[in-house]
């Protein structure tokens, strides 16, 4: 193994403590890294992310199913709009030219930065899920995935920033409910949008699975070290980073336009 691929397995565990510790997809590190450093273009960036975050999902879904925290409807209504969402994003992100979906990830990268400002990682509704979903709940839920597909096959994001404060505050889940609910659905969405990527021959296959292998093992460090730290703080200010990271991807064209 050379410099150069420790050095990838390095960024990916930096990428997936940061994921494991925020409960975020570490898509908005990861990319703009891939767009500057790795001087990938939009296209390549997002979907070569969007295959790191499925194995990172995977590793952080296996300790939840034995601790009994993820709302099994939910997950299945989510996913089941994800999945089509997910393949429909991918395909379309081929027809979008490179400045216009750089410029539209650099929005949403904003978005992601202004909730880890504004929301506090430690809030969490008093009841839980109740048990039972009604058939509005349950089509809010249909086509809210259908949206998170969408967003994570288009721009290589995960999707929590949509899905979280979803079932936070529109549905009562718990936090550590919305958390293992949402990184379940990551799972299947991600799967979706990468065959797809694979199709559109966008996937840097050696590059993903170097930093997979660093992304996994610390999305198990950052779970782990969430639960010891009030992180409010220290979310803020790497809230206040990642919307200079935003605003880079908006005004700084990469090598490829």
């Amino acid at each position: 193994m050379n410099k150069k691929n420790l050095g990838v397995i390095g960024f990916g565990l930096a990428v997936g403590i940061f994921g494991g510790m925020f409960v975020l997809g570490g898509g908005v590190i990861m990319i703009p890294v891939l767009l500057y450093v790795f001087k990938k273009d939009i296209h390549a960036a997002a979907a070569t992310s969007l295959a790191v975050i499925g194995p990172m999902a995977v590793s952080g879904t296996i300790g939840n199913i034995f601790s009994g925290t993820i709302v099994w409807p939910a997950f299945f209504l989510l996913s089941a709009g994800s999945i089509a969402g997910a393949y429909f994003g991918a395909h379309m992100s081929k027809n979008v030219p490179r400045d216009v979906l750089r410029k539209m990830l650099g929005v949403f990268v904003l978005l992601i930065a202004l909730s880890m400002i504004f929301v506090p990682s430690r809030a969490q509704a008093v009841s839980g899920f109740s048990g039972s979903i009604s058939l509005l709940a349950g089509l809010v839920m249909f086509f809210s995935g259908l949206a998170v597909g969408v967003f994570s096959g288009l721009f290589g994001l995960g999707g929590g920033v949509i899905m979280n404060p979803l079932m936070l505050f529109g549905f009562g889940f718990t936090a550590h409910q919305t958390v293992a609910t949402s990184l379940a659905v990551i799972v299947p969405t991600s799967l979706s949008g990468t065959v797809k990527q694979l199709r559109n021959g966008h996937i840097d296959l050696k590059l993903a699975g170097w930093l997979s292998a660093g992304a996994c093992a610390g999305s198990f460090a950052g779970a782990k070290l969430k639960d010891q730290i009030n992180n409010n703080d220290l979310k803020v200010l790497l809230g206040l980073a990642v919307s200079l990271v935003a605003l880079t991807i908006l005004l700084k064209r990469s090598k490829h336009e």
